[in-house]
């Protein structure tokens, strides 16, 4: 009987209230750090009223030196800024590659040397080996696009042939 008594008082409902708090303030700032689209800035939310609610309940909000609609207030600003992080991060998990080889499809470059099928071109500031399905008249400073990556050699298209298919994938 005496620990019913104990654990159903007022201090550990305050405390766990508090403690609910603080772990809400602890998911907001794991929010920033971790993508998780704003998962954790709702479970600190939720986390945040609940601590508020039960510290409410047993009065002992009254005492605290921080004001009740302070407290609401910083939870919905961290659940607004959650909010907005992950909008941001779904945008970017969302975003078209624009580096490395998956982002060089449909780049703009420059003939260094060509013999009919296969030859030299500068794409984003380096070298590759190139080559064409098709034998290809091309001149030095001749611009090309990239329409694949395969291994370390580009495929390239001349401008003017089928270019806008290309285009519309990067764009």
């Amino acid at each position: 009987m005496e620990v019913d008594t104990i654990l159903s008082s007022s201090q550990w409902v305050s405390a766990g209230g508090i403690a609910l708090i603080l772990i809400g303030f602890s998911f907001f700032v794991l929010e920033f750090f971790l993508p998780s689209f704003g998962l954790f800035g709702f479970a600190g939310a939720a986390s945040i009223l609940i601590g508020v609610v039960q510290l409410h309940q047993t009065g002992y909000i009254e005492e605290m030196p921080i004001d009740l609609n302070i407290l609401i207030g910083l939870a919905v600003l961290a659940l607004l800024g959650s909010i907005a992080g992950g909008i941001y991060t779904y945008r970017l998990y969302k975003r078209q590659m624009t580096s490395g080889v998956e982002g060089m499809i449909g780049d703009i470059g420059k003939v260094l040397e060509w013999k009919k099928t296969e030859g030299r071109v500068f794409v984003q500031g380096e070298n590759w080996q190139a080559y064409s399905d098709e034998a290809l008249s091309l001149k030095k400073d001749e611009e090309i696009i990239i329409s694949k990556v395969e291994k370390m050699r580009v495929k390239i298209i001349p401008i003017g042939g089928d270019d806008e298919n290309i285009m519309k994938k990067k764009g």
